[in-house]
């Protein structure tokens, strides 16, 4: 385990920062400035910036590891899908919805590609695109949140995290729509899944 690893699992985010920081100075001096080595430090500065709430450092990390991703990696490459969720995430909390849905969907296309169409990875991808569609078009949220919830029902099972978190955006949706007793419905539902993973 790294310096930066065992500090923030002490919860010390400043000593991670700084920790990140020296570990970025040393691949720049130890390697050219769009070594992937350097794309993965800048990756993993982003999720110390979002504990820390500083989310504009954070977006800003991304897209200096995508910037080195997609000149070095294979255009097919898992770290590729991962940043490309990370930055559609990142662009939804900044309501930048527009870049959201374009990076959203470029990490559906990627993991479609390496995982194929029934993978929780996919499942997770149509849950992210459902959320960005919470400000503009309710049905489409819905059609997105149901796609996700095939997949996890059969990988799963109906009891699953998963599900529950999905049938919780799903109530989400319908509370933005005014339809309050869908929306109680899926807080049940959503309840009840997590009740019997307690008692499991």
């Amino acid at each position: 385990m790294s310096i930066a690893n065992a500090n923030h699992t002490d919860g010390d985010l400043s000593h991670v920062v700084k920790d990140h920081k020296t570990a970025l100075k040393g691949y720049l001096k130890a390697h050219y400035s769009r070594h992937p080595h350097v794309a993965d430090v800048h990756y993993n500065n982003t999720g110390v910036y979002r504990e820390l709430k500083e989310f504009d450092k954070a977006l800003s990390h991304l897209k200096k590891a995508l910037s080195i991703g997609e000149e070095k990696l294979d255009t097919d490459h898992l770290e590729l899908a991962e940043t490309y969720n990370d930055l559609g995430l990142a662009y939804q909390h900044h309501f930048e919805l527009e870049k959201a849905h374009e990076y959203n969907n470029k990490a559906l296309v990627l993991r479609k590609k390496l995982y194929g169409d029934h993978h929780p990875q996919v499942a997770k991808s149509f849950n992210n695109i459902a959320n960005t569609f919470l400000q503009e078009e309710f049905s489409k949220a819905l059609e997105y949140n149901v796609k996700a919830l095939d997949i996890q029902n059969s990988k799963f099972g109906e009891i699953s995290q998963d599900v529950a978190e999905t049938y919780m955006n799903m109530s989400s949706v319908y509370r933005m729509m005014e339809d309050y007793n869908r929306a109680r419905d899926y807080d049940e539902m959503c309840t009840d899944i997590k009740a019997k993973l307690e008692l499991d």
